[in-house]
């Protein structure tokens, strides 16, 4: 939330208002006034960003990863400590979207609507950064630099690695349609 007396809120509040006026273009003349050039509209992009079934899948499995995240978070709580759930949850999504890619992208005819369902909609809601981010910054507030910055190291390794062995494996598995 912004203060009023902030001076960060003046220069949001500046160039929020710069934004809105538009691009201003100069002729080099000091006298000249500015002439503001307004962007040519562009007509909507076609594809399925804008099919409201897309939409809809992302929905459902945003929702069913959710619900799965919560649950996991529940069963097993992270409280003060190590946060292990978040760590575990984040490596095996990024496991499930690699397997996703190769599995619906490689392997299975096209379709419109299962990578949008499992990978923006099921990993997008089980997976979170921000969490990640928020335990990090936790344990430095409790003096625990180190270990955030293991936790954040074995997150973004963990992921890589992950990743690129399930890829790997996936791409090897003899499946067919």
């Amino acid at each position: 939330m912004m203060r009023p007396d902030d001076p960060a809120s003046d220069i949001r509040r500046a160039r929020r208002a710069a934004a809105a006026r538009g691009p201003v273009v100069s002729t080099g003349a000091a006298a000249a006034a500015p002439q503001q050039v307004t962007a040519a509209k562009r007509p909507p992009r076609p594809g399925p960003h804008r099919d409201p079934r897309v939409l809809a899948a992302v929905a459902v499995g945003g929702v069913v990863g959710a619900l799965l995240r919560a649950e996991l978070e529940d069963r097993f709580p992270v409280g003060g400590g190590f946060p292990w759930t978040t760590l575990v949850i984040n490596l095996a999504g990024a496991a499930i979207l690699a397997w996703i890619v190769v599995r619906v992208g490689e392997r299975l005819p096209p379709s419109t609507y299962v990578r949008p369902l499992l990978g923006t909609g099921f990993c997008g809601a089980l997976t979170t950064f921000s969490t990640m981010q928020v335990e990090a910054v936790r344990l430095v507030y409790h003096g625990h630099a180190v270990t955030a910055g293991a936790y954040l190291l074995v997150s973004l390794l963990g992921g890589l690695l992950a990743t690129a062995y399930v890829l790997r494996a996936a791409r090897r598995a003899p499946w067919t349609a």
